[in-house]
C-alpha cells in the first residue's frame, strides 16, 4: 500500500501556507527570497504529483527531489502492519501500513 493520498495533500497545505508566509515575510522586510521561493515553488509541485513508485520516500521526494526507497523493519504487531523507514541520513520519515491479516 502507497502512503496515504492524504499525506500528499497535506503537505500541499503545508507548503503553500509557508510559501505565503514567505512571500509576505519578503514583502515586509525587502529581503530577496528568490532562491528559497524558487525551492518552495518546486516542493509544492512535487507534493502535488507523486512519485510513480509506492515505495519512495515521500519526505524526501518532496523536500529534496530524491527517490530513497523505504526499507520494511519489524513492527510491533506484524499482525497488523509492517513499519517502513526511510534511511536517508537528513530525513527519519516512517509509516506504517496495515498487512490486511487481522
Amino acid at each position: 500500500m502507497a502512503p496515504d493520498r492524504n499525506y500528499f495533500r497535506d503537505r500541499t497545505q503545508q507548503l503553500e501556507y509557508r510559501y505565503k508566509q514567505a512571500k509576505a515575510n519578503q514583502l515586509e522586510s525587502k529581503v530577496d527570497l528568490r532562491h528559497d521561493f524558487t525551492d518552495m515553488e518546486a516542493q509544492i509541485g512535487r507534493a502535488k504529483m507523486p512519485p510513480s513508485s509506492p515505495n519512495v520516500c515521500p519526505e524526501c521526494w518532496i523536500m529534496r527531489h530524491r527517490e530513497v526507497l523505504l526499507e520494511p523493519v519489524a513492527s510491533d504487531d506484524p499482525s497488523r502492519f509492517d513499519r517502513w523507514i526511510c534511511r536517508a541520513k537528513d530525513c527519519g520519515y516512517s509509516e506504517d501500513r496495515r498487512t490486511g491479516l487481522k
